[in-house]
């Protein structure tokens, strides 16, 4: 859904018509662009670390039974996810 926004956005500014500079045209792509990422690194490290097992039990972003990231790169990407 996240990347299906960025191609939505795209095509909207693509169709923006008019005495227009090119921020004034793309600048919602770009908007976009760098929250895309910013939204999809918690989830992809969800699964990378707690489905894939990737470098598990050291790179757990949950510890003592937590509702919210405790460890510091969780915390990290926890707060880069509501920024994106």
């Amino acid at each position: 859904m996240t990347t299906n926004i960025f191609q939505y956005g795209w095509w909207r500014c693509q169709a923006r018509r008019g005495d227009l500079t090119h921020w004034q045209k793309w600048d919602a792509a770009y908007f976009l662009a760098l929250a895309v990422p910013l939204q999809t690194m918690m989830p992809l490290a969800v699964v990378l670390v707690y489905i894939g097992g990737l470098n598990y039990p050291n790179s757990k972003m949950w510890y003592g039974g937590s509702w919210f990231p405790n460890a510091p790169h969780g915390i990290v990407l926890y707060i880069l996810k509501w920024l994106g």
